[in-house]
């Protein structure tokens, strides 16, 4: 029950960061310089967030610093949709179900 209520507020919480990116995407030249980075997947994707469903985790120090720094100086706007245990159907729940926003 715990794993299953973990993913449902991590989809929720992704779903609210796709629409935020969304939004800062469509302002008037807001990021317009720098290029999009859409990345999904499981636990190795989401260990850019530093978290592990939806929660901080030990293993990710440093990750998502390391993210920052490499989408600074290569220009990259990142995404990061990922949940931990994540399988294909699972994904494609998520794609269907408000992470990916068209714009």
């Amino acid at each position: 029950k715990r794993q299953y209520d973990l993913w449902w507020n991590a989809h929720a919480a992704l779903n609210q960061s796709a629409a935020h990116y969304a939004s800062q995407r469509a302002e008037d030249g807001a990021f317009s310089d720098l290029t999009p980075l859409i990345m999904m997947g499981d636990s190795i994707t989401e260990s850019f967030l530093g978290t592990g469903m939806g929660e901080p985790r030990q293993r990710t120090e440093g990750i998502p610093t390391l993210l920052s720094e490499v989408a600074k100086s290569e220009k990259f706007h990142p995404l990061i949709l990922a949940i931990s245990g994540d399988q294909t159907q699972h994904l494609l729940y998520r794609l269907q179900h408000g992470e990916l926003v068209s714009s």
